[in-house]
């Protein structure tokens, strides 16, 4: 965290999640693969949390929460490519994924809820709770990263400015993040349109990887 003490390490990387969430929805939006009444509803529920999160940043010893958090994305990060395979995950996907079913709105409120919180805690992008519960429980791959992303910014936002609000952002350091997550978000996000569903699962799934050990790590 270049010597930052964790609270401001959280908030500079917050930033840098808002603006890979906006360059990235520009992407996926142009595509077409963004489900808009649940992005809409992710991004609801998840600005209040995302405050609260930001707010207790500097109160909470966030060490054993990243390494649960770092367990879970290990665990969804083996079972996004199964999905398909696994047949309560196939009944799942069938009942929450249907658009009008209450299920699937309350799971997307709660999905919401969560990862706002997680983001203004940790400075995390809420995405990688938010794709692998959407991808999980019905929506197709793309779509889901696009959702989430979409859901993102405006929660992402709002807690980078309590981070800054409190001096838990670097400036300088949020300035050169910035400028690396948004030309990276549109790259990627154009690549991950165009991959193959099952293709991007699996990328999706080593990130998480990845992303869970490091917090593991932690």
């Amino acid at each position: 965290s270049l010597g930052m003490a964790q609270a401001r390490a959280h908030g500079t990387s917050l930033v840098a999640v808002a603006g890979t969430g906006a360059a990235g929805t520009y992407a996926y939006l142009a595509a077409g693969c963004v489900e808009i009444p649940a992005a809409a509803l992710l991004t609801i529920t998840a600005m209040p949390t995302a405050v609260l999160g930001a707010r207790y940043a500097s109160q909470i010893d966030s060490k054993a929460l990243k390494k649960r958090f770092g367990a879970w994305l290990i665990v969804a990060g083996s079972l996004i490519p199964l999905k398909t395979y696994i047949p309560l995950l196939v009944e799942v996907g069938g009942t929450l994924g249907a658009p009008d079913s209450v299920g699937h709105w309350v799971t997307v409120g709660a999905v919401g809820s969560v990862a706002g919180f997680l983001a203004g805690l940790l400075g995390v992008g809420g995405g990688t709770l938010m794709v692998p519960f959407l991808a999980l429980t019905g929506m197709a791959q793309q779509v889901a990263q696009g959702t989430a992303l979409c859901g993102m910014v405006v929660p992402s936002i709002v807690g980078s400015m309590q981070h800054y609000s409190k001096g838990n952002v670097a400036p300088e350091v949020a300035m050169y993040l910035l400028m690396g997550a948004l030309l990276g978000a549109v790259a990627g996000g154009f690549l991950a349109v165009y991959l193959p569903e099952q293709t991007l699962r699996i990328a999706f799934s080593v990130a998480l990887w990845a992303l869970g050990l490091n917090y593991l790590r932690a």
